[in-house]
């Protein structure tokens, strides 16, 4: 059985909400995945990420769920969203990872979708802990993001219910490109994993070529999913169920010991 467990963490006077899932086995203090949702973080995506976080912890690695600011039970509704922002908490996410006693700080990986990728990429050219990504339906630049944005205020999920807003600060490119997310695919010096559904409308797949042709220049150990027919969101179970597997494998596959915690 795995554990999971609701945190609250405190980034400069916001409370950002996370769930921490225990690792299962005598492993501790074991390797740990941090997962960083996109923009939305929509009802699909949730469940997709709650269902990865467990085949982990099972597997013997932790895992966190966060929720950035102005997502889900996080604080901040209605706080324009800003790539600043999205660092700060997700350095703040990798923190309390780094200092949790079931944890092995040196032994780090990263999850993300969409910006949560991108954020995820900058997060590992600065951060020496991170071994590791797997990065879906990654956004390589911001302008996939800004068209959506101008197209629909309000996104509406497969479900046919609307979604929040994007809510984007109105320097979020400018943002973009200071926080250095494109650059940060050309400077990784990790192995990463790219999954990427080929009907994705919202972050093309040509993104993830994008991000591949980066990281394969810079000789960067780089592995490439395309999932057929798959759209953004993961809907359907058979796209949730593939995902997941090249994600577990992937990870069963990362240095410093992650191998054996799968054996």
């Amino acid at each position: 059985m795995v554990y999971s467990q609701t945190i609250v963490l405190d980034n400069n006077g916001l409370g950002l909400v996370g769930v921490f899932y225990e690792p299962a086995g005598p492993n501790a203090p074991a390797p740990a995945v941090l997962m960083l949702h996109d923009l939305e973080d929509s009802p699909s995506e949730t469940g997709l990420f709650q269902r990865m976080a467990l085949e982990l912890a099972s597997a013997g690695l932790a895992a966190f769920a966060l929720h950035f600011r102005g997502t889900g039970e996080s604080e901040g509704k209605g706080v324009p969203k800003s790539p600043r922002d999205l660092v700060s908490d997700a350095l703040c996410a990798a923190a309390f990872l780094a200092s949790h006693p079931m944890v092995d700080a040196n032994r780090l990986h990263g999850l993300g979708v969409g910006v949560g990728a991108a954020v995820s990429a900058s997060l590992a050219c600065s951060e020496p802990r991170f071994r590791s990504l797997a990065l879906l339906t990654p956004a390589y630049s911001a302008e996939p993001v800004l068209r959506r944005a101008r197209r629909s205020p309000v996104p509406f999920l497969p479900s046919g219910r609307p979604g929040p807003a994007l809510g984007l600060t109105a320097g979020f490119a400018e943002e973009w490109n200071e926080q250095g997310f494109t650059r940060s695919y050309h400077e990784l010096r990790v192995p990463v994993l790219l999954v990427h559904g080929n009907r994705d409308r919202v972050v093309p797949v040509s993104q993830s070529q994008l991000a591949r042709s980066a990281l394969e220049k810079s000789g960067q150990t780089v592995k490439f999913v395309s999932i057929e027919g798959c759209d953004h969101w993961f809907s359907l179970e058979d796209w949730q169920r593939l995902a997941i597997r090249e994600v577990c494998q992937w990870f069963s596959e990362a240095p410093d010991g992650v191998r054996a915690v799968f054996a």
